[in-house]
């Protein structure tokens, strides 16, 4: 008899943005691939009446992959279906509610990551503007991932709390949602995804986002360039793995804070750490992302294709790293 394995992913709506519609690729995608093995897999959707419980319990499956991105409309709220997977006694892939929690929460995941001595870009959210700093600044909302409200507009110079405010209450006008402001770093904008191992980060190759033409002046991967396929933003940005010579070092660096990031926010199963590299070289650390994208076409699978692990050995291993002695972390961390 084949292992049960449930694919649990949010509610998408018919009318749903592109980012949230790109979980249903992932789910197909992964419900495809465990088709052909040892495992029974079974796409069920996690609603907000948590009607899913009654079915995980009749399911009654080895192991959940969890692909819950948002609960009920926002991304914080996602941290309840770990804790639900946990009071049911159901293994699952991915990060624990602890983890997402903190990650979800971008200022919460600053202080973190200062507390480790880890490079981060200074940050505000009201009302705390104590030793403000004028500058250029990037505003984004404080719990939600995709680059959702985030454009060329985000980007302003900010000379004072007062002007921190006006803006902050400008984007929380108009999109709904509490942001904060971060130091715009010019430069170079990469990423670093990780799997684990019985409980130890291993990074792959880091990524970079090339930006060509003039349409993206800032070079930063926001709505447009990260999910609008008809636009030219997205067009023009494009991943690449190859690096000159003289990135050797900052390689080193990126893979080490990103295993550094993964070991002080207590990661697991699978992350993605977001930089920028400024002009002198120096990587910074943006966000970490402890549930990110596993379809197809995302970062996470083409760092690991690049490698030469297929897709199909890439969700294999997420799977066993959730369950048996696998899921124990290593205790050096």
């Amino acid at each position: 008899m084949k292992d049960k394995i449930v694919i649990l992913h949010q509610t998408v709506s018919n009318d749903a943005l592109p980012d949230e519609k790109d979980v249903l690729n992932a789910a197909e995608s992964i419900r495809s691939i465990l088709d052909n093995t040892a495992f029974e897999p079974e796409i069920v959707v996690a609603d907000a009446h948590f009607d899913f419980i009654h079915s995980l319990q009749i399911i009654k499956p080895s192991l959940v992959f969890n692909l819950v991105e948002t609960f009920n409309g926002t991304a914080s709220a996602a941290t309840i279906i770990p804790e639900i997977l946990d009071s049911l006694k159901i293994p699952f892939t991915g990060n624990s509610a602890r983890a997402l929690y903190l990650t979800t929460d971008k200022m919460l995941t600053k202080q973190v990551l200062f507390i480790a001595g880890l490079p981060s870009p200074m940050a505000y959210t009201y009302p705390f503007f104590q030793n403000f700093v004028p500058g250029s600044y990037i505003f984004k909302p404080l719990r939600e991932d995709a680059s959702l409200g985030i454009s060329d507009d985000s980007i302003q110079q900010v000379n004072s709390p007062e002007e921190a405010l006006k803006y902050l209450n400008y984007f929380e006008k108009t999109f709904s949602m509490q942001f904060f402001l971060e130091r715009f770093i010019p430069g170079r904008e990469l990423n670093v995804s990780l799997v684990g191992g019985k409980g130890k980060p291993h990074a792959f190759h880091p990524a970079e986002i090339i930006f060509t033409g003039n349409v993206n002046p800032y070079c930063i991967v926001d709505y447009e360039s990260k999910w609008i396929k008809s636009s030219p933003r997205y067009q023009l940005s494009n991943r690449t793995f190859t690096f000159s010579e003289t990135d050797r070092n900052l390689i080193q660096k990126l893979i080490r804070l990103s295993e550094e990031s993964w070991k002080c926010a207590s990661l697991n199963g699978y992350a993605r750490i977001d930089f920028r590299v400024d002009e002198d070289n120096n990587p910074w650390i943006l966000e970490l992302n402890a549930n990110p994208c596993c379809s197809p076409d995302s970062g996470l699978v083409a760092a690991a294709s690049n490698e030469g692990l297929s897709y199909k050995e890439l969700i294999l291993r997420i799977i066993k790293e959730a369950t048996h002695e696998d899921q124990k972390r290593d205790p050096s961390l």
